[in-house]
């Protein structure tokens, strides 16, 4: 070998994807995560049936060729409610996060960066956000907010916001 080849950066795509072939609980992680993130966005081709339609003469009906998961009790197709339901799961996490890091951020990059008194008491408000838990958070806020997709956001967006400023800090 050569002293170029033995300086030369190892990229930090390659260690990752070496370090996932290399665990198979990690590469089986990977790929579920996959297969879910694929079957949700492609859902309006891969989903056999509309997920509201139904059919109550099917209802019940076991795994075969007209439902491959079977239908519920109002005789909807599961598979199509799994993969159309994976949208809007995957659509409140990701808003979710990304409003925690947003908001949860720039409140601990701020508290650092001005530090002193305000950083003190911006981290303690954090830490005593963080000793309630998110089921007496999201008691408080049951009766204030109604119950639509974007308040789902919000409530859990809330619910990190303590924990990313913490880390922001640091």
């Amino acid at each position: 070998m050569t002293d170029a080849t033995l300086s030369a950066p190892r990229s930090p795509w390659r260690g990752m994807a070496s370090r996932i072939l290399t665990d198979p609980t990690t590469l089986a992680g990977v790929i579920l995560c996959t297969i879910v993130v694929a079957g949700a966005l492609l859902a309006p081709w891969l989903a056999p049936h509309d997920p509201l339609e139904q059919n109550i003469i099917d209802r019940l009906a076991g795994p075969g060729s007209e439902y491959l998961l079977g239908a519920d009790q109002f005789g909807r197709d599961v598979l199509s409610r799994l993969l159309w339901g994976a949208r809007v799961s995957l659509l409140v996490s990701f808003f979710s996060i990304a409003g925690a890091v947003i908001i949860g951020g720039a409140i601990g990059m701020i508290s650092g960066y001005v530090g002193g008194r305000f950083d003190l008491v911006t981290m303690q408000v954090m830490d005593f956000r963080r000793t309630l838990t998110s089921l007496i958070i999201g008691m408080i806020m049951v009766p204030m907010m109604d119950s639509s997709v974007t308040t789902l956001v919000i409530r859990i967006a809330i619910t990190g916001i303590a924990r990313i400023a913490r880390f922001a800090r640091s």
